[in-house]
């Protein structure tokens, strides 16, 4: 799983975004780790990057067998994860750095998640969390977190429908003024 985010609206960081899919398909296949995957992504676009932009990112593995979500970060917001057995959530750090700033970027290795049946990892962008009201209050981390522990039982696209009645109701209606992403994986 991914979730990324370029700095900026328009054709231009659409662009690098289609850039960034790109050379994350021909490298996943063949760097089974993410830090030295992240490292060698980051490296294929930097030269890509320009006018001060960069790009947050977000990748996770699931592996079955072993119960554990693998993940690493670069900047981005941290991803919750619902642990179903005591009904608690947690940020998922993002330890590293955006991509595309420097060059020859080292990162973290990632953490190991313990997961079972009933947990979630509700990935979303930094437009959900800065949503604001006209008082300028925003959403924010912990709103997010009660959102989701009060929906956790609905199945995934139920609970991504949750959290943007929630935040549309926050906003009073108000549109957002950044792009809006929300992945929610069940482990069932």
């Amino acid at each position: 799983m991914v979730v990324a985010d370029v700095t900026g609206h328009g054709v231009g960081p659409a662009l690098l975004m289609a850039t960034v899919r790109a050379a994350l398909r021909v490298l996943v296949d063949s760097e089974p780790s993410l830090e030295k995957l992240l490292f060698r992504l980051n490296d294929l676009i930097r030269g890509d990057v320009n006018d001060g932009r960069f790009i947050t990112f977000f990748m996770g593995r699931i592996d079955p067998g072993r119960g554990v979500f693998m993940n690493v970060g670069a900047g981005h917001t941290p991803p919750i994860w619902y642990r179903g057995r005591d009904k608690s959530t947690h940020l998922v750090a993002s330890k590293g750095p955006p991509l595309g700033i420097v060059a020859g970027m080292e990162f973290q290795p990632g953490t190991e998640l313990p997961i079972a049946k009933g947990d979630l990892l509700l990935f979303t962008t930094d437009g959900i969390i800065e949503a604001d009201r006209a008082t300028g209050e925003q959403f924010g981390l912990a709103r997010l977190r009660a959102v989701v522990t009060e929906n956790a039982h609905l199945p995934a696209k139920e609970l991504v429908e949750a959290v943007l009645l929630a935040v549309n109701v926050f906003v009073e209606g108000r549109p957002l003024r950044d792009d809006s992403t929300l992945v929610a994986v069940k482990i069932v």
